[in-house]
């Protein structure tokens, strides 16, 4: 009774902290979020999917869709469903964290420290973003890697990267996980098998498949610049922005030679870990036009690394600095409250620790993974 009790703590104290922003109109729910709720409301609820009104991807206009049904106003529904995906992150990360602390406290307080992030309760409460969605999911897939359940944890990768395409940016260490064997072929299969049937409900609805097909196709060519108020590298270069294709090739070239170099190494499950925070942060800051939220993931994820290894606990904070700082140039702009080269060495230095850490660390000879003897994991 009194862990419940906690539980219940926590959740009022983020509900809390998040309602003095529930009323603020972001820019983009006025531009995008708004109109297209107007839309939805107007055009019969889910019988509007059959249009093309906006450049998400029907599993969350689905969820708006629900929501224009709900006797409140469209600003609140859109900022509860982040709220909803907010709390089953804090969830998957309780989950996660029980993995490597079985007894205490450690995984409230983790789960907690996540539902209070700056970034997170700024993102849904006061941006009406729904970075939470995709996030949330793939937190429960790598929960689900860790327990060896590799076709569950496919799923929620498909789901994830059906909500938001910046899912794509921890596939560098599932392709990893993949070339180790963790992520066999039908696991693999069941993340395009998943996006596609996430699809189903808008075509029965009327929605043109191919337009669904090519949403993220859209949405890559939507921005030109090199960076988008995100403390990327691009921030710190000054090149042409015609270079941007070149950008994107120097990037993977760079990020499959990391995974090259990984793949010789011993995998454990602090390491799985830390895999995916390293991918979730390095992705997003070596692609070219990414926004200050597209380090959403890895703000979550390197929060669990250091939960998992608390000599990385200067990376999570760092990440924030840089992050919180971005945010504030969003919402005071033409005012800018961090400058971006300073804040893209901030996520450098960030990215160098936790690197450094997984190139010099020595796994114990017992928490290395293999497809025999594996390591009982013990999770609530």
């Amino acid at each position: 009774m009194r862990k419940w009790g906690l539980y219940l703590v926590v959740v009022l104290v983020a509900v809390a902290v998040r309602v003095p922003f529930l009323d603020y109109r972001s820019g983009d729910y006025i531009r995008y979020l708004g109109p297209w709720s107007t839309f939805i409301e107007t055009h019969g609820g889910f019988r509007a999917l059959e249009h093309e009104f906006s450049n998400y991807n029907a599993p969350y206009l689905c969820l708006m869709a629900a929501a224009s049904y709900l006797p409140w106003s469209s600003l609140l529904s859109v900022k509860l469903i982040s709220l909803g995906f907010e709390l089953l992150l804090a969830w998957n990360v309780h989950r996660l964290l029980a993995l490597r602390h079985p007894t205490g406290h450690l995984p409230l307080l983790g789960a907690a420290v996540v539902l209070v992030l700056p970034t997170v309760v700024l993102n849904g409460a006061m941006w009406g973003q729904a970075d939470s969605t995709y996030a949330a999911l793939c937190v429960a897939g790598l929960y689900h890697l860790l327990r060896r359940r590799p076709v569950r944890s496919g799923v929620y990768f498909g789901v994830a990267l059906a909500f938001k395409l910046q899912a794509v940016f921890i596939f560098p260490a599932l392709l990893l996980f993949a070339l180790r064997r963790e992520l066999p072929l039908r696991a693999l299969a069941m993340i395009p098998v998943t996006y596609l049937l996430l699809d189903v409900p808008a075509i029965m609805l009327g929605a043109d498949w191919r337009r669904l097909l090519l949403v993220y196709l859209r949405q890559t060519g939507a921005d030109t610049q090199l960076t988008v108020n995100a403390p990327s590298i691009y921030a710190l270069l000054d090149l042409d922005p015609a270079l941007r294709r070149l950008c994107v090739l120097g990037a993977g070239v760079i990020l499959l030679a990391l995974v090259a170099i990984a793949v010789r190494a011993k995998l454990t499950d602090e390491r799985m870990v830390l895999y995916v925070a390293a991918s979730a942060l390095l992705t997003p800051y070596l692609l070219p036009s990414m926004h200050e939220r597209y380090f959403y993931l890895a703000e979550v994820l390197t929060v669990l690394a250091a939960f998992w290894r608390p000599v990385l606990l200067p990376v999570p904070v760092l990440l924030q600095v840089a992050a919180v700082s971005t945010y504030l140039n969003y919402f005071l702009r033409p005012r800018q409250v961090g400058d971006l080269r300073v804040l893209a060495v901030l996520l450098a230095v960030a990215i160098g620790v936790l690197l450094g850490w997984l190139l010099t660390s020595r796994p114990a000879p017992d928490e290395v993974r293999g497809r025999s003897g594996q390591r009982r994991l013990t999770a609530t």
